[in-house]
């Protein structure tokens, strides 16, 4: 799927990495102990539910891994019109785990990576908003997971840049 609708002229997004991704191997070891061991941070909520309801990668399947850099601040629906428009997977969140622990670089540094998913698909915190998982990756101490900007928020500069992951089939 080469031919991704992206319109250049709109800047909202610029494309920072592109691999094929192989998933071979098992999706077992994505537990609280893999959070704990592999995370110099971590969200305590997402230990208890890190799989939301959505796509989840399958074993021995190829898939195409985009990483955008989003350059303006926006909806949360221009993201998910985004990967609709492009058949994007709408992906579970442990799927950030399983390419964190399978294909760390594909993660830019000092970048938050986000992973969307339509709202009702993403965890409910305590003051009823979805919740975006999201990794960051530090060039010292390594990644972090954790819960970031509220979908109904939608995409706030954070003071540190933003990207999001896309794969399709």
């Amino acid at each position: 799927m080469e031919n991704f609708k992206i319109n250049q002229s709109d800047c909202n997004f610029k494309l920072i990495c592109k691999q094929i991704v192989d998933i071979s191997r098992t999706i077992e070891i994505l537990n609280d102990k893999f959070i704990k061991d592999n995370f110099f941070y971590y969200n305590s909520l997402l230990l208890s539910r890190y799989r939301y309801e959505g796509y989840k990668l399958e074993n021995n399947v190829s898939y195409t891994c985009r990483v955008y850099e989003i350059l303006n601040e926006m909806s949360s629906q221009n993201i998910i019109d985004f990967m609709e428009t492009n058949c994007i997977l709408s992906l579970d969140a442990s799927a950030l785990l399983l390419l964190r622990y399978m294909y760390p670089n594909i993660f830019p540094f000092e970048h938050w990576t986000l992973l969307f998913s339509s709202s009702e698909n993403l965890f409910l915190d305590e003051e009823g908003k979805h919740r975006i998982p999201g990794l960051y990756r530090h060039r010292e101490e390594g990644f972090a997971l954790s819960l970031i900007s509220s979908f109904e928020d939608g995409i706030k500069f954070m003071g540190t840049p933003i990207s999001f992951l896309c794969i399709s089939k």
